[in-house]
């Protein structure tokens, strides 16, 4: 699943996918730089899902 996020014009990707091991969380910068964070549990990256996504709303980003 992708969501792309909008503040000011910049742009950024939050991404989630599954692997062999688990799951991914790839958030992509407006200059491509990403930053990946694997999670073991779906529990876990339903929390920490949702704790990313709340941070992100709350320094101005916009679902778009």
């Amino acid at each position: 699943m992708i969501w792309l996020f909008d503040r000011g014009g910049e742009k950024i990707a939050y991404e989630i996918c599954r692997d062999r091991e688990g799951f991914l969380l790839v958030v992509t910068s407006a200059t491509g730089q990403k930053r990946v964070e694997r999670i073991a549990h779906p529990t876990d990256l339903i929390e920490r899902s949702t704790e990313q996504m709340r941070r992100l709303q709350e320094d101005g980003w916009k679902v778009g």
